[in-house]
């Protein structure tokens, strides 16, 4: 039997039987009532205080258990009818709200309060009888009494500084590390797939291991692609294919037939070096490696496992990779920077000898001594660790990592520990979004109450305890165009098979077509995309059910069969179910906290959604629907309301400023809205607006009833050229608001319609002064000229701006003063056509106080220019370091730009420069050269793109003279890409092969060039096209044995091939798919003809020749 947690619920359950809602309406309906309230808090409290002795006994005893069992399972039935007394209240006030008494034939239904008062006696009484019964068997139990609140099961308060640690500080791994990628990179010349299996126990760090191989530097230059899949214990080969093609391409991929999956999966690998990491694999897997072989020669799989099975069945592996446990020492080394880090306890003799004795207890395995140091890390007292380490746990299991987990989880307070067993919910490598999980925390009622502190914030501390003590793992940071960020954790497995051994039969998880035998199932997860009519019949008799999560790929499923009536259901979510209409069942749910259906293809909400009094989340992202109704304003328990990426909303309720209880009001992506009703002010809880879009009707929201609201987040005010005064812009208060901290300023057009929108829209830009402590910020369609004071100039006022985007300001003429700005990382200027030059104090600052050596954008690590029509020049900056941290520079579209920070420059200037790694300019038209002493300084450029640079000819020197690109300076450039320069001259002999690793080298429409260099043997892929006047290609091309792809067409001037072509043939045997193109060669039938048939065709090689004799 699974362990029993019941403190929460009883703590819960108290706090309902107490309230002041529940009390004053008792002593309304008579003393009966109240009694039985009074009696049925004085129960619980009776259980309370044996609880925490019961809850640690239990392990040890299966009456105990068995007991707890019994109790809790009353305490869910009598929450329900506490819920249901409440309900009736909240149903009961909306009715005098809106003024709708029902008369002599509601005396007979449910709803009327004399039936419901003598219903609701009855049921209490039960209640309360049943709960007595079982309390009364405590005493054969000889529990203490240790009450309510015990000091190991509080939180301990300590600084944040190191709560959270960096995971890529894993200990005693480098020489593992060193070995795998050795292995790996020396697989360079082999055709086939190699697969490396790291073998090993739970916790032992395989995952780690493999994460530390995968973000090698050197690995990531080797493959040209690298792909990390989730396996876990469901091995799907049509998801994981799925997955692989949606990690290569970057983007969704909806096809799910295997025909169309794995002509898909050819496409995206073929030719390519991939590295393929498949984690926690449990089953055999050479279906899957079947549809690998279109890869390049060198390509490899690292395949993380505990199975001997999987092992053995690879055909052709590698010899697996056995990791060991952890030393003695590397086991102390990573407790004791866990458990002694700042802000946890004080290092002393006394617990270093304690702790070494626990961390011997962890067997070497890296998770054990993490979780247990973080453990340590909030007791303070000699006493606590000994306890620890004298443990009855130690003894009860001989798998030392499920003891350590165990211990750690032990010592959660006792709503933490629900919290977290919760999790089970989800399937293993679930990706948990941080704020859905709190909202369904909430919603189950797992997060206790508190005067002095929100709810929510309650919930974002427990889950930040969790993550401090390593219940999760792996954080993943999802950005948006819109400046909004989602994160996402995963549990280890282990830690998912201790949540699951904890709520045993309570939570279970559906992810094929089965029957459940389990009615008593009291959270439920259905994860399939066509799930069989039987199953979805089934739900609704689950009369205990309190949640059901239901996802799904976009499978369109049938809903409407579905009674929910009977369902006690907190929690329900179709997010991506494939429904056309709102399940009208769901609206008998009163219990009914958080209801989600974003994705789905519903179009209207029924007005009866009014019904869900209890409702606290409405999640309708991403649907279609068009508005929501009116009646929605009665949901007066809602907090958060999500309609982002409703492309086609186009109107909110006028009474939504009844929501009192409205926190979170998600409307970003909502293009079809244009404006807001009126009298918004009037949400006083409201914490997230994420849109306010200012609209021009009679009636409609005006920009200042943001005035007195704390919200914070992302801010994305548009319509502003309706903001009628520059009065009502200073209203709006923006610059109080403390916890904003991404803003979107937006007008509709950036031409002002005269002299008098163009003045307005300054006044009002200067009006809405950001705070302080801004991290974002985008000004967009602005029809003013000057900028607003509080951005340009040397202002201290945005110090702590990290990204900001000026974007189709087309009358603008100046950019602002960005340079002294210490945090700025990323910065876009496009669309600003009337700025001709950037450059100066201006732009860069004046150094400060007299200091010559002050930096100038110090963290700006990506620059866009873009779409600059006007601008000719970007000057530098004298006599002090520049732009020492920038990694991306891309200048495209700036047709008289002639200046990239001076043609003649010093050495100095540039000197800062060896951070860039990826240079891209384009559409320059005007552009001759970059001066020389940049190209020399570029020491860690990877990336050079230069196209339809009509007359760009490569570099400038100090006496003025232009010459060809020094590409020989540019030692670590991996990929170069000169195309449509028609004044590109010739490449010098042997300039490339000072590169030490180039693999893409595309010469296209290139004029001027006559003649190519010899080519460096590392080169991957190397396409020449378009070049009319080369004559030859090197000899050395048949050397290049390394070449997967190889491209030249259109060389109407070449009249041969190099003599020893042939030479590729045998490189190209070995590679899957090799594109091979040549077009317009003079009299070369017989030595193409020859090359082409050396080749090996059954690899699917390519060949596409097409011969034009010149001249005939």
């Amino acid at each position: 039997m699974a362990e029993v947690i019941l403190s929460a619920l009883v703590q819960v359950l108290l706090e309902k039987s107490t309230s002041r809602i529940l009390r004053q309406y008792g002593k309304m309906w008579g003393s009966t009532v109240y009694k039985q309230l009074k009696k049925l808090e004085s129960t619980l409290s009776t259980i309370q205080a044996v609880l925490q002795d019961a809850e640690e006994k239990q392990v040890k005893n299966e009456a105990l258990k068995k007991w707890l069992a019994d109790l809790k399972d009353a305490a869910y039935d009598a929450e329900d009818i506490l819920d249901e007394f409440n309900y009736e209240v909240l149903r009961q006030g909306a009715e005098i709200r809106d003024r709708m008494k029902r008369k002599v034939w509601d005396f007979f239904s449910f709803r009327n309060p004399i039936i419901f008062r003598i219903t609701m006696i009855n049921k209490i009484k039960k209640m309360v009888k049943r709960l007595d019964k079982i309390a009364a068997e405590r005493s054969k139990f000889h529990l203490t009494e240790i009450g309510p609140v015990d000091r190991r099961y509080l939180i301990t308060e300590r600084p944040e500084t190191h709560s959270f640690v960096n995971e890529s500080n894993i200990i005693g791994r480098e020489e593992d590390k060193k070995k795998i990628v050795e292995s790996l990179i020396s697989r360079t010349g082999r055709s086939d797939v190699s697969v490396l299996p790291i073998l090993g126990i739970g916790g032992l760090g395989k995952t780690s291991l493999a994460q530390l191989v995968y973000n090698e530097i050197t690995v990531a230059e080797h493959f040209q692609q690298r792909i990390w899949v989730c396996v876990s214990e469901d091995f799907d080969i049509k998801n994981i294919v799925k997955t692989i093609i949606e990690s290569a391409t970057q983007g969704k991929y909806e096809v799910s037939d295997m025909d169309s999956l794995q002509r898909k999966l050819r496409e995206v690998l073929s030719g390519k070096r991939f590295l393929l990491v498949l984690d926690d694999v449990w089953n055999p897997w050479e279906e899957l490696k079947e549809l690998l072989t279109t890869g390049a020669k060198g390509s490899c799989v690292i395949l993380t496992t505990r199975s001997t099975t999987v092992v053995s069945s690879i055909i052709g592996t590698l010899d697996a990779y056995e990791l060991k446990p952890l030393s003695d020492d590397e086991c102390w080394s990573l407790f004791e920077r866990n458990a002694f880090s700042e802000g946890g306890a004080e290092k002393s003799a006394n617990l270093v000898h304690i702790g070494k004795a626990i961390a011997d207890k962890c067997g070497g395995l890296p998770l054990a001594a993490k979780m247990l140091g973080r453990l340590m890390r909030t007791k303070m007292e000699v006493r606590e660790w000994r306890s620890v380490m004298e443990s009855e746990i130690w003894k009860l299991n001989d798998d030392k990592i499920l003891s350590s987990l165990r211990l750690s989880y032990n010592h959660l307070p006792c709503h933490v520990k629900q919290c977290f067993a919760y999790c089970a919910i989800f399937p293993k490598d679930y990706e948990i979004d941080k704020e859905m999980l709190i909202q369904l925390w909430m919603a189950n009622g797992f997060i206790p109450s508190d005067p002095e502190q929100d709810m929510e914030l309650k919930g974002h501390e427990i889950f930040k305890e969790l993550l401090s003590r390593s219940f999760f793992q792996d954080l993943i940071i999802h950005r948006f165009p819109t400046m909004i960020t989602r994160k996402t954790y995963r549990m280890h497995d282990l830690i998912h098979d201790l949540a699951q051994s904890i709520m045993g039969n309570e939570c279970h998880i559906l992810d094929k077509p089965q029957s459940i035998s389990n009615t008593a199932v009291r959270h439920l997860s259905i994860i399939m995309d066509d799930p069989q009519l039987s199953t979805t019949e089934k739900v609704h008799t689950f009369k205990t059910l309190r949640t059901l999560l239901w996802t799904s790929d976009r499978s369109e499923i049938d809903l409407s069969h579905i009674n929910w009536a009977e369902t006690k259901l907190r929690v329900l979510g179709l997010s991506g179910v494939w429904i056309h209409d709102f399940p009208i069942s769901t609206l008998h749910l009163k219990h009914l906290r958080y209801l989600g259906l974003s994705e789905t293809a519903i179009t209207t909400l029924p007005e009866a959604t009014s019904s869900l009094l209890n409702l606290q989340t409405l999640n309708l992202s991403g649907t279609g629907i068009t508005a929501l109704p009116e009646a929605a304003s009665s949901l007066l328990n809602l907090q958060t309301l999500n309609l982002s990426y409703c492309k086609r909303l186009r109107l909110l309720p006028s009474g939504i400023t009844k929501m009192s209880s409205l926190k979170h009001l998600y409307l970003h992506h909502c293009g079809s809205l244009l404006s807001m009703p009126s009298g918004i002010e009037q949400l006083r809880c409201l914490r997230t607006l994420t849109a306010y879009p200012v609209g021009n009707e009679i009636g409609s929201g005006r920009i200042k009833e943001l005035k007195d609201l704390r919200i914070g987040g992302l801010l994305d005010l548009y319509g502003l050229e309706n903001v009628r005064s520059v009065a009502e812009a200073e209203a709006a208060n923006t610059g109080s608001k403390q916890d904003l901290h991404n803003l979107i300023l937006r007008w509709s057009n950036g031409r002002p319609s005269n002299e008098l929108t163009e003045g307005n829209a300054e006044k009002v830009l200067e009006a809405l002064q950001p705070p302080q402590g801004l991290k974002s910020l985008r000004i967009s369609c602005y029809p003013g000229k000057r900028l607003p004071t509080w951005l340009v100039g040397q202002s201290m006022l945005l110090l702590n701006l990290v990204e900001i985007t000026l974007q189709n300001c087309p009358r603008c003429e100046h950019v602002p003063q960005l340079g002294h700005l210490p945090h700025l990382a990323r910065l876009n200027i496009e669309i600003l056509s009337s700025v001709k030059h950037i450059g100066g104090d201006d732009f860069y600052g004046k150094a400060g106080g007299g200091d010559q050596h002050d930096v100038v954008f110090p963290s700006l690590r990506t620059f866009v220019l873009r779409l600059m029509d006007d601008l000719e020049e970007w000057s530098g900056v004298e006599g002090r370091p520049s732009f020492p941290k920038l990694e991306d520079l891309t200048i495209s579209f700036c047709p008289k730009l002639t200046t990239i920070l001076g043609t003649r420059s010093s050495m100095r200037r540039w000197e800062n420069f060896n951070s860039l790694q990826r240079l891209t300019i384009g559409n320059c038209g005007s552009l001759i050269s970059l001066p020389v002493e940049m190209i020399r300084c570029l020491s860690s450029l990877r990336y050079l793109e230069i196209s339809n640079c009509k007359n760009f000819i490569g570099c400038s020197s100090s006496s003025g003279g232009v010459a060809v690109l020094e590409l020989q300076h540019l030692t670590t450039l991996e990929t170069l890409f000169i195309d449509r320069c028609p004044k590109w001259g010739n490449f010098p002999h042997d300039s490339l092969h000072h590169l030490t690793a180039p693999k893409i080298l595309t010469l296209a429409a290139c004029e001027g060039a006559t003649a190519l260099p010899e080519f460096p043997d590392s080169l991957l892929d190397l396409r020449i096209n378009h070049c009319h006047n080369i004559s030859s290609l090197p000899e050395g091309l048949g050397r290049l044995t390394a070449l997967e792809s190889l491209a030249i067409y259109d060389l109407p001037k070449l009249s041969s091939l190099p003599q020893r072509m042939e030479g590729l043939t045998d490189a190209t045997k070995s590679v899957a798919a090799v594109e091979f193109v040549i077009a317009m060669v003079k009299d070369e039938k017989h030595s193409i003809s020859e090359f082409a048939a050396g080749a090996d065709t059954s690899k699917q090689i390519c060949f596409v020749i097409a011969v034009d004799v010149v001249g005939k």
